[in-house]
């Protein structure tokens, strides 16, 4: 008997994993559809229908699993099943398991998903060929019928984060909800806030205080806008109080705002990042890595910050200060002067980049916060 379970399982292992090794533990995601000759695009609806993702179990299972994510109650359509994986590019159905919940579903959505999971199912007895390729900044999957019908997945959600803020480390220098500026926590068990925009990962957003927030994000080309989409969080309570509360603010700027756009903005040459939720809240971010903090080699001092009325702007060498200007965090230019005293109490309260210009070329910027 324990040689009839040993030849079993060598048998089963060589079935599954007949697959090739960059189809399984990788979120697919629908591009098109081609029948007949004719091609179709996933219907292009960031709020209601984003992406239908399909998914490839590993461990030997062989299951798979497909829908559109749920962003509208109601409105989900998709499949489950098992396949056999009869070479290393080829595999067919040993159960398929269509379902759906139309109730909220608008008619291009149940009209691409039903030509989605109908491709599948009407050739349940055939097998399915796929080619997977590997592209500079993703994979490529094309599964074709026995009638030479197709679907093109991609490994990237639409909408592709922009290079200049892609898996940089964005460390939050301010929350502002209902205009009140929340301080950042600065203590043993909270001491920086970071959030990232992987590029090359599908579950591509995340940031984290105590409790680690992560989701989806899809960008709008040449709108300054992206949605995040199946947020998920890590629900771990920070030991204080003051941390908690701040963590509560700062995951439901994300999460109250799923299904509406955030804008996000960019100053000074990648510096800053501000992202506004729909109701004006703001959470802004500093380039970890860029030099804008850096002061451990500057040319001036400045005080008091922050400022109420007049901050003072000192040379710390004998090199001369050319010219002075202040920006708002939208990098919009307030006003420039040659004083080194500047009244900011006109100003509304908030944070100011100062910008210096020094005689021998030198530019130095400086984060000020008016109380």
């Amino acid at each position: 008997m324990k040689k009839i379970y040993t030849l079993t399982f060598i048998l089963y292992s060589i079935l599954s994993f007949g697959q090739h090794p960059d189809l399984t533990s990788q979120r697919w995601f629908v591009k098109n559809i081609t029948i007949n000759n004719v091609t179709t695009e996933i219907p292009n609806d960031p709020i209601t229908f984003p992406f239908i993702d399909l998914y490839f179990y590993s461990g030997g299972s062989n299951l798979i699993t497909s829908s559109n994510t749920v962003i509208v109650n109601d409105c989900q359509i998709g499949f489950t099943g098992h396949i056999d994986f009869n070479s290393t590019n080829r595999f067919n159905y040993n159960d398929f398991t269509p379902f759906s919940t139309t109730t909220n579903c608008g008619t291009p959505i149940i009209d691409f998903t039903n030509q989605y999971v109908t491709f599948y199912n009407d050739e349940i007895t055939e097998e399915f060929t796929y080619i997977i390729t590997n592209l500079i900044d993703r994979k490529t999957l094309i599964v074709t019928s026995n009638t030479g019908n197709q679907i093109e997945y991609t490994s990237k959600v639409f909408g592709d984060i922009p290079t200049y803020i892609a898996d940089i480390n964005w460390v939050l220098d301010e929350l502002i909800i209902d205009n009140i500026s929340h301080e950042i926590p600065n203590n043993s068990e909270v001491n920086s806030i970071s959030t990232f925009f992987n590029y090359y990962e599908s579950q591509n957003f995340s940031t984290a205080v105590c409790a680690g927030l992560f989701g989806i994000t899809n960008f709008i080309e040449n709108e300054n806008q992206f949605y995040l989409y199946e947020l998920i969080t890590t629900l771990n309570d920070c030991g204080g109080s003051e941390n908690q509360n701040f963590q509560n603010l700062y995951l439901g700027f994300f999460m109250d705002n799923l299904s509406n756009p955030f804008t996000y903005d960019m100053t000074f040459s990648g510096e800053y990042l501000l992202i506004t939720d729909i109701l004006g809240n703001t959470a802004q971010y500093r380039n970890a890595t860029a030099s804008v903090e850096d002061y451990s080699n500057s040319l001036f001092t400045i005080y008091p910050n922050p400022v109420k009325d007049i901050v003072t702007i000192e040379e710390k060498t004998n090199v001369s200060i050319e010219n002075i200007s202040v920006y708002n965090y939208l990098g919009k230019k307030i006003f420039t002067t040659k004083n080194k005293k500047i009244n900011m109490q006109s100003l509304k309260t908030g944070m100011y980049l100062v910008k210096i210009e020094f005689e021998n070329g030198k530019i130095e910027l400086k984060k000020v916060v008016k109380s």
